[in-house]
């Protein structure tokens, strides 16, 4: 474990009794620290040591602190020599999901914002580029940032055509996925890196790009097919990972969609759901690939009504009504009536 600190200021600022009260604790000694360089804290410094090798890269390292940083999340707070705060924040395990035990850090992609709110926030914050961080170096504008290239939209069950996966840059400038890795399997780095994406691979500002099953991620002709794949229309997982290191290890650009059974030609895609301010992967009212997507399929069946809290009190007279808003007969069941569509959650 480790927490660095960087002087965003334009003067050198010494950190003597600057002091983590909150999360871990520990007291700077009397040091400087000059403008736009970091400062690294450690839970261990000789397993600290033994990974990193703080001489031959020079770390510039404080000392040891009490206590451990919470795995599920917790809050850091850093004061003065004379107990002011000078941030105090609460991070989140489930921020990004590589930070969660897989050896990637936890970085604000901007130190230098002044408002401290945002670093209680997960929008603000990235996994660090390579593995196991970066203590005491910046690794800022090597990968995009989260959410620049998202999974947009699958096809995972067409019965005449191939599966694929489109992908979206979300940003105004074009982005580089060349030897970035496709896969349907997120267990681990091997099976992360089953289709390649070809050097010089690029996404225009605000575009798509879609890889198919027939003549990408599922064909032995193609060199960037390390492990064939299919999607299943029963559902899976469509992974995305930024290119290896010089290690050959995966860096720190992941995005994952789960998504369930699909009906024959009905692509699922992203949809945000101004209600809960989120994206949801959800079924498509019509298939898009290379252009925005359309919206989301709706029935054939809803929820109507919903009685959740009756004048009576009596939570037996709770009830909620379906409505087929076809012309044609529905059925509540897929394949027979032993396996019924189900209420699942409430």
């Amino acid at each position: 474990e480790f927490i660095e600190l960087k002087n965003i200021g334009p003067g050198t600022l010494n950190l003597n009794l600057v002091e983590f009260t909150e999360g871990i604790h520990f007291t700077f000694p009397d040091v400087d620290l000059a403008s736009g360089d970091h400062i690294v804290v450690v839970k261990d410094i000789a397993a600290f040591d033994a990974l990193y090798d703080i001489q031959t890269n020079n770390i510039n390292v404080a000392g040891r602190y009490t206590g451990s940083l919470a795995n599920n999340g917790e809050r850091v707070r850093l004061q003065d020599a004379i107990g002011q705060t000078i941030q105090d924040f609460e991070y989140e395990d489930g921020w990004r999901s590589i930070t969660d035990g897989d050896g990637f850090s936890l970085t604000i992609i901007d130190p230098t914002n002044s408002d401290p709110n945002t670093w209680s926030q997960k929008d603000f914050w990235r996994a660090s580029v390579y593995r196991y961080g970066s203590p005491d170096w910046d690794d800022s504008g090597i990968l995009p940032n989260p959410g620049a290239v998202v999974i947009n939209e699958v096809m995972a069950h067409s019965n005449a055509g191939p599966d694929w996966i489109e992908l979206h840059n979300t940003t105004g400038a074009p982005i580089d996925i060349g030897g970035w890795f496709l896969s349907d399997n997120n267990r681990d780095e091997p099976n992360l890196m089953k289709y390649r994406i070809p050097d010089g691979t690029t996404i225009p500002l605000n575009g798509y790009i879609v890889f198919y099953e027939d003549t990408d991620f599922n064909n032995l002709s193609d060199p960037c097919c390390l492990i064939p794949f299919a999607l299943s229309e029963n559902g899976d997982e469509a992974c995305l990972s930024s290119a290896v290191d010089l290690y050959g290890r995966l860096t720190g650009y992941r995005q994952v969609e789960g998504f369930g059974a699909s009906q024959t030609n009905v692509s699922l895609g992203r949809y945000f759901k101004p209600s809960t301010g989120n994206y949801n992967f959800v079924a498509m009212d019509s298939s898009t690939p290379n252009s925005a997507n359309a919206n989301p399929k709706v029935g054939p069946v809803v929820i109507n009504e919903i009685m959740y809290n009756p004048i009576s009190g009596n939570q037996n007279e709770e009830y909620i009504e379906l409505r087929n808003i076809t012309g044609t007969f529905v059925t509540l069941y897929r394949y027979d009536k032993s396996a019924p569509w189900k209420f699942t959650d409430g």
